[in-house]
């Protein structure tokens, strides 16, 4: 039994030894980008992406959104999933394109932007979300690889498309 256990045990270091070399490995700076074109006028869309504050009444991953402004910024404390991160919003074109940058103290293990543009499409409009992110352990790379860069993204545009009473899946265009 005890042969067996030292087996197991070695065989977890040997992965996350793996893993961590991996993610050694890895670009620190990732990029993604997903969108849903839906048959939605583009001032519908407009409004519910940019209802930072209503995102937690239609995405099951936002626990919290309250806004925080300071120094003149329009700020918003968010916990998505686990994680509790200060965004601040910028670059605002209305009706059309705007991006939130996570407000990250040095140490932090992730940060970047998501950027939101809204276009028209054959069909209706499109909304793509594209992030411009970095993480800075190499555990933490290998595995959100492994994973995929566009779950977020995924799960906030399907769960906007289903605000909207429709189901969809995101198109990734990187």
């Amino acid at each position: 039994m005890k042969r067996f256990l030292l087996w197991i045990c070695g065989a977890l270091l040997l992965l996350v030894a793996a893993l961590f070399l991996t993610g050694l490995a890895l670009p620190r700076e990732h990029r993604a980008r997903s969108c849903i074109t839906l048959e939605q006028p583009a001032e519908s869309l407009w409004a519910v992406a940019r209802d930072i504050g209503g995102t937690t009444a239609w995405w099951p991953e936002m626990k919290l959104a309250e806004r925080v402004d300071s120094g003149g910024h329009e700020r918003w404390r968010e916990t998505v999933d686990d994680f509790t991160m200060t965004v601040r919003l910028e670059d605002t074109l209305p009706g059309e394109r705007f991006h939130t940058v996570i407000e990250g103290t040095p140490d932090a293990f992730f940060g970047g932007r998501w950027v939101y543009a809204i276009g028209p499409s054959h069909v209706g409009n499109t909304l793509c979300v594209t992030e411009e992110g970095w993480v800075s352990n190499p555990l933490f790379r290998a595995v959100g690889s492994l994973m995929g860069q566009h779950g977020s993204l995924d799960s906030y545009l399907t769960a906007l498309a289903a605000r909207f009473g429709l189901t969809y899946v995101p198109e990734h265009l990187d």
